[in-house]
């Protein structure tokens, strides 16, 4: 019912915007902060499970008006957000920023196979870290997902197409893939480790 209400308040301030510019250009981009966890992992709201990870994010750019709708299923990052909506209004993009334009993806003409890095504080250990590597093969979303516990050094390894509830931890059958991927997890991560 919550979620119905909100989706409505949405369409609503959608509506009115496009209301007061008429015909001229609007983007329209809703974002959200945080997943919402429902307590599938214990009912800790402070984790990298995807269901606190995968933030609502609505976009719908003047360019694509008129055309239908699409899903993209890919993980993006809120450092991606600003990077399209700056291209979208054809300005340069932010120096020193990893933000990507999504627009191809959005239009359907790119895929992203890329790994993407997460890292949350621990609240519970001063300057612990809980770090998140997901990973994906050309043309797939995210196959993979390793946690790794940097304060207590545990390891877990699910498999996204598997189990995308993140529920059964394959990491003691993967060592030698474990052992890889918490390396480049420690390189990648190297600035917030020190």
């Amino acid at each position: 019912e919550a979620l119905q209400s909100l989706d409505g308040q949405v369409a609503a301030l959608r509506d009115a915007a496009e209301q007061a510019v008429g015909e001229r250009p609007l983007t329209f981009a809703v974002v959200g902060t945080r997943g919402l966890p429902l307590g599938e992992h214990g009912g800790d709201a402070l984790s990298l499970f995807d269901e606190s990870v995968r933030v609502p994010f609505l976009l719908a750019p003047h360019v694509l008006r008129g055309v239908k709708h699409r899903r993209v299923g890919l993980q993006v990052r809120l450092v991606d957000v600003p990077a399209t909506l700056l291209a979208l209004c054809r300005l340069d993009p932010m120096e020193n920023s990893e933000g990507a334009d999504l627009m191809g993806f959005a239009q359907g003409l790119r895929t992203r196979h890329y790994a993407t890095l997460l890292a949350l504080p621990r609240p519970d250990a001063e300057g612990g870290l809980l770090l998140g590597y997901r990973a994906a093969r050309a043309g797939e979303d995210g196959n993979i997902k390793f946690l790794l516990d940097h304060t207590t050094g545990r390891s877990t390894l699910f498999d996204l197409v598997a189990d995308p509830g993140e529920k059964t931890d394959i990491a003691e059958s993967q060592g030698e893939a474990i052992a890889a991927i918490r390396a480049r997890v420690i390189q990648e991560s190297g600035p917030l480790l020190a």
